[in-house]
Formats: C-alpha cells, structure tokens, sequence
C-alpha cells in the first residue's frame, strides 16, 4: 500500500518537481534567445553552447547562424577561440557551401595569429586530406625556401606524428644541407627501422632514452602507441612518463591498464592501482573493470566501501557505479543514485532512467517501468534537442530497446524533422530501413531544402547519371543553384558537364554547350583555381571542342592563360600544357613548343619535366640531349635522374655514335646520392655482392626493403639478405633471421628458391611436417617456373 501510495505522489509531482531540482537553464525558453544574442557579438562560449545543447548548426536555423557567425569569428583576434570554433566547423563543414575551402582559410587565419600553432594544425589537416595534396606540396616548398629553422623543425614533427616518414626523411636531408640538426623527434624514426633488429639493440635502447628524457609529451605517447603491441615493457614505460607528464590523461591510464592486463593477468595489483588514478579522472570504463575486480572476491570489501565514498562525489564514474549496482547489486539504490546525476544536469543520467526496463529481462517491474515512462515524457516534453537527440540514438543502437520501444523512437525521429534537424534527415535516409521509396526521397529531398550543401550535391549527382532527360536537368538545375550560392564544387562540375555533357551521361549529349562552359572556367579562374586555367586552355586550342570557334581570338586568349599560369609560377600545370602540345590529342603536335614549356615548367621547379624531355629525346634516338637533360635534372637534385646517371656510368652508353664511357667509381657516387630510391640502393646492393663486400650488400639490401610503395626489388633483396644470414657472410650466422628474410621474399613473390630454403630451415630445426608442406610448395612452384 505505501508503495502504491508512493507511486501515485511520485507521478503526480514528478514534472513540478523535476522542473524546479533540476535547474537547468537551458531548457528554459528564453535561454536560447539570449546565447543567440551573445553569439552575435562574437562570444565563442555561446557559439559552442548552442552547438552542445541545441545542435546548431544540425538545423537550418543552426546553419544560417553559422554561416553568419563564421564571418564574425574569421575577424576574431583571439587564437583560441579561432581555434574552437574550428573544432566544430571541421565535424559540420560538409553542411555549408565551400565549407572545405571555409575550413581552410580558419586554419591560416589561425596560423597567422599563433604561428607555430596554427601551422601546426593547418599542416595536420593537409596531411589527412588526401585532395590536399597540392596546397601541401605548396605549403611544404615554401616552408623550406624560408629557410625558418623552428617552421621547418615544426613540418618535421608533423610528418613524423602523421607517420610521414619518408616525408620526414627528405626533411631530414634539407636540414642537414641547411646546417639544422634533425629534432628529438629522429628518434622515433630511429626507432621504427631498429626496433625488431638483434644487431641495433643499444641504438633502440639509446633512442628510449632520448625520447624519455625529451619530456615531449607528444613524442611520448606517438612511441608509446607504435610499440605497443611491439614492445610492452617499453611502451608501459612510455605511459607512465606520459602520465607524469599529464595527470589528466586519462586515455594513457586506460592503455596502461590494458598492457599490465596483457603482460601478467593474474597479477592484478598494478592494474587496481592504474584503474584508481584513471576513476579519479572521472572514467566510467575504468569504474566498470575495476567493479568487476571487486566483485569476484571477498578480499576486496574494504577497498570496495572506500572506492564507493569517493565515486559519489564523481560524476560519469558515478554513473557507471549507479549501473554496476542496479544491474548486480541493489536496484534502488543503482535508481537513486542516478536521479542525483539527473538533478545535477547528467544528461546521460536522464536517458540511462529512460532506458532501464530491459536491463533485466527475466521480469517486468511495474514500479519500474511506471518510472522510466515518466522519465521518457519528462525528456519529451523538455523539446531540448540534444537530450532527445541522446535518447534517440540509445533507442536506435540497441536491439533490444529498439524492439521494445517502436512508438517512442518514431515519436522522437518525427521531433527532430519537425525541428529540421539535417542530420537525422542524413541518417534516417542512409539506413534504408524501408521498402517506401517516396519516404526515403522525401527526407533527403528536405534536407537539400533546408540547405544542405553535401546533400544537394549528392542529390543532382544521382540524377546526373540517370538514363532520365528530366532528371539530368534537375541535376543541372540544382548545380546552378548551388552556382549561384558560390560553391565551387558545382562550377566545375558544370564546366565539366557543358563542355562534354557525354561524359557523364550519353542522354545528355544535346546539352553541350562550349559558352556556358567557359563562363564557369572563368568564374574558376576568378577563384585562382590554377586548374581551371589549363582546362579552358584546352577548350582554347582544342581542334575538335567547337567546330563554330574564332581560332584567332581563342588562340590569343590561350596564349594569355598561358602567360598567367607562368606568372603564378604554377609548374604543375604549365607540364600539363607541355604534355598538351607534346601529345597532340587535341591540337597540332609542337615538339618546339612542348620542349619550350618543359623547359619552363623545370625552371619553376617541376623537375620532373626535364627526365620527360630526356624520354622524349631518347625516343627520338638523339642520346646527347637526353641525357643533357638527364643532368640538368640531377644536378637540381632530382633523385629519379640521379639514380639514372648513375647506371649510365656502371654500365656505360654508347649508341649511334654518342658515347659515355664506364666509369663504376662515378656510377656509385650517384647511386649513393640517390640511395632513397629502390632501384639505386638494390643496384649498389648487387654491386657490392659481386664485390664480395657483404656488409654494404647487406647495408643497401635492407634500404631496398624500407621502400613502402615499390615491391620489384624487394624479391631478390630479401632473398639474398637471407643467404647472407644462413652463410654467415658480413653478419653472423642467424639461422632465424634467414628464414625470416626467406619469408619475406616468399610472401612478395612465391618463388621455388625461396620456399625451398624455408623448408631447409624446418628440416633443420626437425620440424619435418612444416618442412614436407614447403617443399611440396617449391616442388609445384618449379614446375611452373620451368614452363616460363
């Protein structure tokens, strides 16, 4: 009866109740007001807030906002707040027209505040984005012309951290020529290429020590991860300088946590020590293993009692041991500590009330389920976004509650569309979940409505492509709307489309268009797309793009791009127009004047273009200007042209009366400049070999291997290094270390050489079943090989 009794009071003063315990502000109707009002002076903490608790920009209230707001902050003169906003304008840039290019031009804002910093992070999101390959080419060659030693030692650091490492190597280079000393961050380098070498022990173990002692808390936890699923003992240590370094880093306590659990199971001290500093830090996953620890022996009470004080004044731990008790121990108690989150703002603490029910599935409460209904209204009725959107997405990722709460997760989906919420509309159409076609192309056509830049632009891709004459003009239709927003993305699309409409779709082919088509080139070229310049270049001196064309007029306009393009000093493209004259596919065939435009190209620095004039004329049998060439791009440092120069001397040339003479000494000095490139170190590999000096057959043997990208030499690398270890010849004898190299070959090329001397290592050691299997292997693989 008391229950019952309870039960009706609770529910009657629930809501009153709760509005007034709560206390949360934001809930409140004028909250939302008066953060617009601040963010429209500028003040970041109302920007971020609105992001927390009302999604913006997710909603096209939100993303008109924003597209406002970001105007105001790209003046800001505060790094900091540049650098928050940033934070989420890179999670929602998709949503707004040129939000890429808007992403960037935060980041150089940013950097032009805080150098170090800001280039720091504006080099960090070039390294990630793979269509940012040019502006960090850019980016890199101007760094390195500013001769700036702390610019150049921060690009370092970067490709290091972003495991560039052949990127970091060439840095590596150029600060030597530059009289720089590499930074504490060649260590780890160090490491990587030494870490699982027997002979480069103490250069591993000297590295460690460097790295420790750098107190480079970045540098710290980058080693730390790389080794450790390599080399535990070393990466523990790494952790726990990086704790010292960093009490509140509760991510290094975690790793720590797992690597004493992966060392040594059963011993379990160390562990409950970790997992105590990381509850401290407010760790919910950390409460939960430690919980676990407790519960499965007695011995623990006390430490368990002391743990409870000290979680109650927590908050996310508190909630996890809230959790722990109701699933295992007391519900009541697991249920009240919970509602003290809840009144103290834990919005996980709200929708965890609101999910209780299938906690238990033996039995239903009556109780229970009474509390968690009026918990699910009280989040309903509060219309605060984030907390309905946190629900939803609980709901909707468990099965179980899933199933048991079909209403509900509609009721909440419908609330979110209702608040034009784009992301929902996203999700909702991304699930598929079904078989109505017209509700699925009603979401996504909403969300384009309400403003989406990334959903328009998926939606007139999809009907570009369809065999529907009707549909294509809506793809184009909403191009140009997005055109005349200013996204760029959507004019060069169009120029695409009206230059040779075919090209996307065959219905299309009466849509061409050149005019049209230049009008966006230009609207490009405005933009300083140096792209666009080559490719209305093209249309320009193109013979077959428009048969109606002036052919005065467009060569003089071709010839003034072409000016431009030399004057912005972009060698990429003017190759590109090199390359244009030199192939002759749609204008006349110039080898004059693809040799001039080589020839500018080499001097703006694309080096490249001289070893395709050398191509170009060792085609045409004239020896002594291609390697002329040759030279010139070596002797600039082109590494390709160097390795080439330098088998030109070990060989020797003579062809047609053009002679270079062999000169081995001068072929290896060159092989050795360019010893970065596979084929250099395999060739001064097979050079010392024949020379019987092992130890440098070894040395560029294995800088063959480094390679990541060429796999070629790598069979007859691996191959001989593992003849060398089985022989003893320039190292000693290693038996283990053979086999390894032997595998190494096998598993880049299966050859029969390779799996015999695999099994010759198993007959060795006795293991006659593994060495019966390879040699089986060798058996076929010669019988294949011999039909070759």
């Amino acid at each position: 009866m008391k229950k019952l009794i309870y039960i009706l009071v609770f529910t009657t003063l629930f809501f009153t109740a709760y509005a007034d315990t709560l206390n949360l502000p934001y809930w409140g109707k004028n909250y939302k007001k008066e953060l617009i009002i601040k963010a429209n002076t500028g003040d970041i903490k109302a920007i971020l807030e609105l992001n927390k608790v009302y999604l913006f920009p997710q909603t096209r209230e939100g993303l008109e906002f924003y597209e406002k707001w970001y105007e105001i902050v790209i003046q800001s003169e505060n790094f900091e707040d540049i650098l928050a906003f940033i934070k989420i304008h890179k999670k929602y840039k998709d949503l707004f027209i040129n939000g890429e290019q808007k992403h960037i031009k935060l980041l150089k804002r940013a950097s032009e505040l805080e150098r170090d910093k800001g280039l720091s992070e504006l080099l960090n999101y070039y390294i990630s984005r793979y269509y940012s390959k040019e502006e960090l080419t850019k980016l890199h060659e101007k760094i390195l012309l500013s001769k700036d030693k702390n610019q150049i030692n921060i690009l370092y650091n970067t490709y290091i951290l972003n495991n560039k490492h052949i990127m970091a190597k060439k840095i590596e280079l150029e600060m030597k020529e530059l009289g720089f000393k590499p930074t504490i961050f060649s260590n780890y380098l160090k490491i990587i290429n030494v870490y699982h070498k027997k002979d480069k022990k103490a250069e591993y173990e000297r590295a460690i020590q460097n790295i420790l002692e750098s107190n480079n808390y970045k540098l710290i936890k980058k080693t730390a991860y790389f080794l450790t699923h390599r080399k535990r003992q070393n990466a523990m240590e790494l952790y726990k300088k990086a704790i010292l370094l960093n009490k509140e880093d509760l991510e290094s306590h975690l790793l720590l946590n797992k690597l004493y659990k992966k060392i040594d199971r059963k011993n379990l001290e160390p562990r409950i020590y970790i997992l105590k500093k990381a509850i401290l830090l407010d760790s919910s996953k950390a409460t939960e293993e430690l919980l676990e620890i407790y519960l499965k022996d007695k011995k623990y009470i006390n430490d368990y009692l002391i743990l409870k004080k000290e979680l109650l004044n927590l908050n996310e731990a508190k909630r996890a041991f809230s959790n722990f008790l109701y699933t295992n121990i007391n519900k009541d108690e697991g249920v009240k500590l919970l509602k003290e989150l809840a009144f103290k703002n834990n919005v996980n603490a709200i929708v965890d009330l609101a999910t209780l029910t299938k906690r238990n599935h033996r039995y239903y409460d009556t109780q229970e389920i009474q509390l968690v209904q009026e918990w699910q209204d009280f989040i309903q009725k509060s219309e605060n976004p984030y907390l309905i959107s946190l629900l939803r997405k609980k709901l909707q990722k468990n099965r179980l509650l899933k199933k048991e709460y079909v209403i509900l997760l509609k009721e909440l989906e419908e609330f979110e569309i209702k608040q034009e919420n784009i992301y929902t509309l996203r999700e909702l159409y991304s699930r598929h979940n079904t078989k109505d076609k017209n509700l699925l192309q009603s979401y996504i056509q909403k969300a384009y409505l309400l403003g989406d830049s990334k959903t328009a632009l998926a939606l007139a891709k999809s009907n570009l492509y369809k065999p529907d004459i009707k549909k294509i003009k809506e793809a184009i239709d909403i191009y140009e709307t997005l055109g005349d927003k200013g996204e760029i993305s959507a004019f060069r699309i169009l120029a695409k489309f009206y230059q040779e409409p075919s090209y996307f779709n065959k219905k299309a082919e009466n849509l061409k268009n050149i005019n049209k088509s230049i009008i966006y080139y230009e609207k490009l070229i405005a933009l300083n797309d140096a792209n666009a310049i080559r490719k209305l270049i093209n249309i320009y001196l193109c013979n077959k793009c428009d048969k109606n064309k002036k052919t005065a007029e467009y060569k003089q306009k071709a010839d003034f791009y072409i000016k431009k393009l030399i004057k912005q000093k972009d060698a990429v493209q003017v190759y590109k127009i090199a390359n244009l004259h030199f192939e002759g596919e749609y204008i006349e065939k110039d080898i004059n004047k693809a040799e001039y435009y080589f020839n500018k190209a080499g001097e703006l620095g694309y080096l490249s273009a001289y070893t395709k004039l050398a191509e170009i004329y060792y085609e045409e049998k004239d020896f002594k200007k291609a390697i002329e060439y040759i030279k010139i791009a070596a002797n600039k440092g082109h590494l390709d042209a160097i390795s080439w120069l330098g088998k030109i001397y070990i060989d020797g040339f003579s062809q047609d009366g053009y002679e270079i003479k062999k000169d081995i000494n001068k072929g290896i000095q060159y092989l050795k400049e360019s010893d970065e490139i596979p084929f250099s170190s395999y060739t001064l590999g097979t050079i010392y070999l024949e020379k019987h000096d092992y130890i440098n057959t070894i040395k560029y043997f294995k800088k063959t291997l480094e390679d990541s990208f060429s796999n070629y030499y790598k069979v007859d690398a691996s191959f001989e290094i593992g003849l060398l270890y089985e022989r003893g010849l320039g190292v000693e004898k290693d038996l283990e270390e053979a086999v390894k190299y032997f595998k190494k070959s096998y598993k880049v090329a299966r050859t029969s050489k390779s799996a015999q001397h695999i099994g010759d290592f198993y007959k060795f050691k006795k293991d006659l079943e593994t060495a019966k299997k390879w040699y089986k292997k060798a058996s076929k693989l010669k019988k294949k090989e011999s039909r070759f």
